[in-house]
């Protein structure tokens, strides 16, 4: 148990504490890569490509309501950001064997500077793909219960 002086030294302590300085610096590090970015679009991609998967997806999925739609719009990233994880694997290929011509709008080999720069983007690509399973479980089950087909 939490003694009364201990509270009170508790409650000094936080007062101390300012948050995050001078963000300038870190503030972009979601966006270096692409695939942990909350923006939808990254610099070079095609606001029409994925304005085709999104009305693909639309029709296929047919969502009604406000929760199906906001799983659908979350589906519809987590698939937008898998279309990352190629690019970014053959951007680190070509630099590892010498063949890049540096035409990668992101400098992948520059983000994913060791050698684990491969099993790094396997734990980005697991991570948005397991998000996308449980979204489509959950899209499903929502479907199901408004009955539809």
């Amino acid at each position: 148990m939490t003694s009364d002086i201990q509270r009170l030294a508790n409650k000094m302590n936080s007062l101390k504490s300012t948050g995050p300085g001078d963000t300038s610096r870190t503030k972009g590090n979601s966006l270096k890569h692409g695939l942990t970015a909350r923006d939808i679009l990254i610099k070079g991609e095609s606001r029409e490509s994925y304005e085709e998967l999104l009305e693909g997806l639309r029709d296929e999925l047919k969502p009604e309501g406000v929760m199906e739609i906001q799983l659908f719009e979350q589906i519809t990233y987590c698939l937008w950001r898998l279309r990352r994880v190629p690019v970014a694997e053959k951007a680190i290929a070509d630099h590892i064997t010498g063949l890049s011509n540096n035409v990668h709008i992101i400098r992948w080999p520059q983000i994913f500077q060791n050698s684990n720069s491969f099993d790094s983007i396997q734990k980005y690509e697991v991570r948005i793909r397991n998000q996308l399973f449980k979204l489509m479980s959950a899209f499903s089950t929502l479907s199901a219960m408004r009955g539809a087909p």
